[in-house]
């Protein structure tokens, strides 16, 4: 059985009407005063200004963003994830917390699940369910990337209560926001050089042990956005990706996953019977 952190999800449906601003404008009115000037803490495209902790929840629980229907209950919920976050001193042993990610959907749900299983962890993706019920709902990408950020800190606050007892598997991460995000900022231009602090992970977030890429190796039907997706994956460093080729069967990546892990992390877990770790050699 698999286990799953998410212990509870509330189906929630909102109806988004109107941005406050645009309520203003449709209605002929001025802005208020402190919506027309108050600029945000920080560039949503910018993922090193994006991915810090303090600034997104000054954001939704500010004059801005607080209004803005949904944002109550998501940050109710998120509060619920802070009190089940441990925060242990660094010599109590936890288990690990792995990621996996790709660009490609097909197989990374089940991959994910069947390398949970042979852990005897935890499997969960990004948002988790208790931060689910939002994407459609909050209009524009200026306040959804801001949700998709705040919700990788929500899994992280629920990894670090899980980990003290299971290994934790995780669906996407924050690799995937964030490589999305760079890769449309430099969608016209080369990306930055590999020392630009842009690769770093963000100091106020928990950092997995391992980091695992699925990928097709030199897919030939890749366009060029997933091509410069897929190089920023493979730029990323601390921790940087374990690429897993994604042409073979989900048993054999799995397999190979857990062989990294097992390799790097000095612990031994079962491969999954009867799959080998690679296909027969003819």
């Amino acid at each position: 059985m698999i286990l799953n952190f998410d212990t509870f999800h509330i189906s929630y449906q909102i109806v988004f009407l109107f941005w406050l601003a645009k309520h203003y404008g449709a209605n002929g009115l001025e802005s208020p005063p402190e919506v027309a000037k108050k600029p945000s803490f920080f560039n949503m495209n910018n993922v090193n200004e994006l991915f810090n902790l303090e600034h997104l929840l000054d954001e939704f629980n500010g004059p801005r963003l607080c209004r803005v229907p949904g944002v109550t209950d998501m940050m109710t919920r998120y509060n619920e994830t802070v009190k089940k976050a441990v925060n242990l001193s660094t010599n109590v042993p936890m288990k690990p917390f792995i990621a996996i990610e790709s660009v490609y959907n097909a197989g990374r749900r089940t991959v994910t699940e069947l390398v949970a299983h042979a852990l005897g962890g935890v499997y969960s993706t990004n948002p988790p369910k208790i931060m689910q019920g939002f994407s459609t709902a909050f209009d524009g990408m200026f306040i959804r990337r801001k949700y998709y950020a705040l919700s990788k800190y929500a899994s992280s606050n629920l990894v670090r209560g899980a980990r003290l007892f299971h290994p934790v598997v995780m669906e996407k991460y924050y690799y995937d926001q964030a490589v999305f995000i760079i890769a449309k900022t430099y969608i016209d231009t080369n990306l930055p050089p590999a020392e630009d602090p842009v690769y770093n992970w963000p100091p106020d977030l928990l950092k997995p042990d391992l980091v695992f890429f699925l990928n097709y190796p030199d897919d030939p039907t890749t366009n060029l956005f997933t091509q410069k997706m897929v190089t920023l994956f493979r730029t990323m460093r601390d921790p940087p990706v374990v690429e897993i080729d994604a042409g073979h069967s989900v048993h054999i990546m799995a397999n190979d996953i857990i062989h990294n892990i097992n390799s790097a992390l000095g612990t031994e877990y079962p491969l999954l019977s009867d799959h080998p770790r690679e296909p027969p050699k003819k």
